[in-house]
């Protein structure tokens, strides 16, 4: 049995704790869950901070008592509406000699041409592609003789109010955060599938409370966008439109099914002091058109990133927003004529996509962990590289 590793994922509704551990295969396994829900966030902005500080302090206890250990280091996922990505260039001159290592770094270090983001502090730096004597690439130059070595790179960054709202918290309890990562770039590499290699391709992760829209290029975020719309918005309209509490708007949300025929269909829903006759055909009106406005925000973002829709073959549909309702995914994939794919590798617990970015997290702390730096992508390469 390896190191055990705890991580922290700061959903919009809840928030995960997991301690896991590797086995001598490599894989990890999870030996303490604790799942929180709060108030969430809007808009960037922490709603409630004693619920979320309640909340972080009850998952951590959770998983404590499930593993029956105690964290004392844990790493942090950073969200998309508490970060910022920039994408620059760097380049480097070499006068004909081979590409290094130290070269990749040189033209990672060069890129940082631009003013740092006020309020922020950074987390991930990754070189998205390439380009040797104006041959564009997104392999791993290493040995590769060149003139000048040049390329586009993802740099991400952390909120610092937000960082240290975690690190206060974390400190009460005597937990150190031993590091930070971003959200989308995890989840990014976790749900999309290795066999298209360097190529492109799109992660749509629908929460609770807000949207990620996040291109994904070479293992790299290449560009990124949040939408304030999530699930919590159909339940809200069903609860609104037919009044009715949360709790019961949140159940006949998960009950529907995308494509079905409910004219004619009625519900009973027993209320505290009465019993209510809805017309599913009404419900099934509502959900259709959040989701076709949920649809056009999305491909509008997409847009936006200067992606035409159907030029990149892989979708990625994850969270728990949406992705678990029954027919959506063939729903949105036959509104956009683009094959959506909800890709959630199998874990032995909570196997499901409104848990991808605990676990995205999990993978990313915990190759890092094995190898001092992160494992996937282009660092990897490199160790591949060096060790055959």
């Amino acid at each position: 049995m390896g190191k055990h590793v705890a991580i922290l994922d700061i959903g919009s509704s809840k928030i995960i704790c997991l301690i896991c551990s590797t086995e001598d295969d490599g894989s990890f396994v999870v030996r303490g869950a604790g799942v929180v829900g709060y108030a969430g966030f809007r808009y960037g902005k922490i709603l409630s901070e004693k619920s979320f500080k309640n909340a972080i302090r009850d998952a951590i206890t959770k998983a404590e008592n499930d593993a029956s250990r105690h964290v004392k280091t844990i790493i942090v996922g950073v969200p998309s509406p508490f970060s910022k990505l920039i994408v620059s260039k760097g380049a480097v001159e070499l006068g004909g000699k081979s590409i290094s290592v130290r070269d990749i770094d040189r033209m990672v270090v060069s890129s940082f041409d631009f003013e740092q983001p006020a309020g922020f502090e950074p987390i991930h730096d990754t070189p998205i592609e390439f380009n040797i004597d104006g041959t564009l690439s997104y392999d791993m130059p290493l040995g590769v003789p060149a003139n000048e070595l040049s390329g586009m790179v993802s740099h991400l960054y952390v909120d610092s109010l937000f960082k240290k709202l975690i690190v206060d918290v974390l400190s009460s309890l005597r937990i150190t955060a031993s590091e930070f990562i971003s959200v989308p770039l995890a989840e990014g590499r976790f749900v999309v599938s290795d066999d298209i290699g360097s190529g492109e391709a799109l992660v749509v992760d629908v929460g609770s409370m807000h949207t990620d829209v996040v291109l994904m290029r070479n293992t790299a975020v290449a560009d990124m966008r949040t939408l304030d719309v999530g699930g919590y918005n159909f339940t809200s309209d069903i609860a609104y439109i037919f009044d009715l509490p949360i709790v019961e708007a949140e159940k006949q949300k998960r009950n529907y099914v995308y494509a079905l025929d409910y004219t004619d269909s009625v519900v009973k829903i027993k209320l505290p002091e009465e019993v209510i006759e809805l017309n599913l055909s009404a419900i099934s009106e509502v959900i259709d058109a959040r989701t076709y406005e949920l649809a056009d925000m999305i491909e509008e973002a997409i847009v936006s990133m200067g992606v035409r829709m159907g030029e990149i073959t892989p979708i990625y549909l994850t969270g728990g927003g949406i992705s678990l309702m029954r027919g959506c995914t063939e729903f949105i994939s036959d509104y956009f004529g683009v094959k959506f794919i909800v890709n959630m590798p199998w874990m032995p617990r909570l196997s499901s996509p409104n848990y991808a970015s605990a676990f995205a997290l999990m993978r990313f702390a915990m190759s890092e962990n094995e190898l001092g730096r992160e494992s996937t992508g282009f660092w990897q390469k490199i160790k591949d590289f060096l060790t055959n």
